[in-house]
């Protein structure tokens, strides 16, 4: 997994270098070449002095933040980072994408075993901030002339089955991502990852005696669980899911709360008619 996210950041790199060429996109393009030296060449060294030179550049606009996320990402890990950026002056959801960065329990991780099934001694994400950057960065850049075209073009045309599988199957794996980190009872992490990847959503609204709605989300919940096609994964969270709010069942409220945090599976299971059918 971490090793998919990592070639879907430097896609995003080179493509917004691409959308930037030829209208002030030196940093873009200064930025992707930085992502290189270090992914590709393994120069680190090199790769941290391009991405300070970045971050400092005020003339970088907002893809400077990148620079920013990424030195706080390999600082993290134990590098040594020289100038890590105007990080105080980092705007809202730059700042949400720094406090996805935990210490790494280097150690520990280190005396894990290796992973043979899908979930066992899940690595913590290496990239989480820089990621989270390149969304927001790219959601505020305006499009090319291209992507207008392009724009143009789909606008014209119905939305295909598979665009809409796309954004659904992120939809979930951001989702996921949330979940983790409200089993492990890290709610700013999981706040920030709420703000990242799911800006217009709201928490869904419930109606009746809390322990009613419990009931009906656990037995929601038990039906899920037996639905064909789901991976180990989902099965897996699925029936953390299930554990956790039979453990809170002494609190309805307070466990209906904490469901409704989780977008995607909150959205599902509190919507699910109570078992007396009203």
């Amino acid at each position: 997994m971490i090793a998919a996210r990592a070639l879907a950041v430097a896609a995003a790199l080179a493509a917004a270098a691409v959308a930037q060429s030829g209208s002030g996109g030196d940093v873009a393009t200064r930025l992707h070449a930085a992502w290189l030296r270090e992914t590709l060449d393994l120069d680190g060294k090199a790769a941290i002095g391009d991405y300070e030179a970045i971050a400092a550049d005020r003339s970088g606009r907002i893809e400077r933040w990148v620079a920013v996320a990424r030195l706080a990402e390999l600082q993290r890990q134990g590098a040594a980072i020289g100038n890590p950026g105007p990080v105080a002056e980092a705007p809202a959801p730059v700042r949400a994408a720094l406090a996805l960065l935990t210490p790494l329990p280097l150690a520990e991780l280190l005396r894990q075993p290796q992973a043979s099934g899908p979930e066992a001694a899940r690595l913590p994400d290496l990239r989480p901030a820089t990621a989270a950057t390149l969304n927001w960065v790219r959601s505020q850049s305006g499009p090319n002339t291209n992507e207008r075209q392009r724009q143009r073009a789909a606008s014209s045309r119905p939305r295909t089955p598979a665009d809409r599988n796309d954004a659904e199957r992120m939809g979930r794996m951001h989702a996921f991502d949330v979940a983790q980190r409200e089993f492990e009872g890290k709610t700013e992490q999981a706040a920030s990852l709420r703000a990242i990847y799911f800006p217009e959503w709201k928490p869904p609204a419930t109606a009746g005696e809390p322990a009613v709605v419990l009931a009906s989300a656990q037995t929601a919940l038990d039906a899920w669980l037996k639905e064909a096609g789901l991976s180990e994964a989902q099965l897996a969270l699925l029936g953390r899911l299930r554990s956790e709010l039979d453990a809170r069942g002494s609190d309805p409220a307070q466990a209906i709360a904490w469901l409704a945090r989780m977008p995607v599976y909150g959205d599902r299971l509190l919507a699910a008619p109570s078992p007396t059918g009203k």
